[in-house]
C-alpha cells in the first residue's frame, strides 16, 4: 500500500486495482476521540477498513477499482474548531487557509500544532474529485 498525506493531515492507504485509472473506494474514520467517546470511537472504522484490505490481499482478491483507507484528522474538534476540519478541508467545505489560521486554548495556531507546518510544504494535492466515499 501506498500511504499519502494531505495539506490538512488526513492520511489516504492506497491499495491499487486493475484499473488504477478509476476513483478509488474510500473507507475509513477519524482516530482522535474525546474523553467520553468510548474505547472504539473512530479507531474500530480506520481499523475495519484494514481488515478488509488485509482479508482482500489474504485471500489474492484484486479489486477492479483502488481501495484507499482513510484517517481524518481533527473530526472531534478536541483541540481546534471547527469539528469534521479534516473531511472538511477534503469535501471543500472549509478552505485550507483559513482552518490553518484557526488557534487552540493556548494560542497555538493549527499550522503549526502537531506538525502541520510540513506537511503543508510535502503533502498530496489530491481531493474529492478522484475519490468516491463510502
Amino acid at each position: 500500500m501506498s500511504v499519502t498525506i494531505d495539506k490538512i493531515g488526513n492520511v489516504f492507504m492506497r491499495r491499487e486495482g486493475r484499473n488504477p485509472g478509476l476513483p478509488p473506494i474510500v473507507s475509513g474514520s477519524h482516530i482522535d476521540t474525546q474523553p467520553t467517546g468510548g474505547k472504539f470511537d473512530g479507531n474500530y472504522g480506520v481499523l475495519a477498513a484494514l481488515e478488509v484490505v488485509r482479508t482482500l490481499n489474504d485471500l489474492q482478491i484484486v479489486t477492479d477499482a483502488p481501495i484507499e483507507v482513510v484517517f481524518w484528522t481533527n473530526e472531534e474538534g478536541s483541540r481546534f474548531v471547527p469539528v469534521m476540519m479534516g473531511s472538511g478541508v477534503f469535501a471543500g467545505v472549509f478552505p485550507l487557509e483559513e482552518t490553518w489560521a484557526v488557534t487552540d486554548k493556548e494560542g497555538c495556531q493549527r499550522r503549526r500544532g502537531a506538525g502541520a507546518d510540513r506537511l503543508y510544504r510535502r503533502a498530496d494535492p489530491g481531493g474529492p474529485s478522484h475519490r468516491r466515499l463510502f
